[in-house]
């Protein structure tokens, strides 16, 4: 089985084994942080978005900052338009690698992503620690004006 299509529709279409792959994966990841942030808050909707991820058992995974920083970019490799059935939570789960592997070997871990949508009202946590389990969670609120453009949003995110 091909370790990099686990789950169909990988967010993770690259080759890990040489840098030059690893450093396209970094610029897309910046597009994708640039639709999920900018596009949205703009366009205006509201979410919340959470994201847990295990302890790493790799010396070269990027550390829990990283992967808090990139909460954004994660949530847009989901399939975002199945949540419009349901505007209370969704919930699913990807599949994050770490891109510098050792000895070229990529290895992928779990991540768990909630998403909800919210009454209005704006807050921030910082990441902490739960028994072991580093947890991050983020809450952007935006007008409500801009809940009718939530579809077009989603599918945006989702096809990039």
């Amino acid at each position: 089985m091909d370790v990099y299509n686990i789950q169909e529709g990988s967010p993770f279409p690259f080759d890990y084994t040489n840098k030059a792959a690893c450093l396209e994966y970094e610029k897309h990841l910046q597009e994708l942080n640039k639709l999920a942030l900018d596009e949205p808050i703009r366009k205006g909707f509201q979410f919340e978005l959470s994201l847990t991820s295990v302890p790493s058992t790799c010396p070269n995974a990027r550390p829990l900052a990283w992967f808090a920083s990139q909460a954004p970019n994660i949530k847009c490799t989901l399939e975002l338009c199945q949540r419009l059935s349901n505007h209370l939570s969704s919930r699913t789960q990807v599949w994050v690698a770490n891109i510098w592997p050792v000895q070229g070997v990529p290895e992928l871990e779990p991540v768990q992503v909630v998403v909800k949508f919210l009454q209005p009202s704006m807050m921030s946590i910082p990441p902490v620690e739960e028994l072991g389990h580093p947890h991050w969670q983020t809450q952007y609120t935006i007008p409500e004006q801009g809940a009718k453009e939530e579809v077009e949003i989603y599918k945006k995110l989702s096809n990039v």
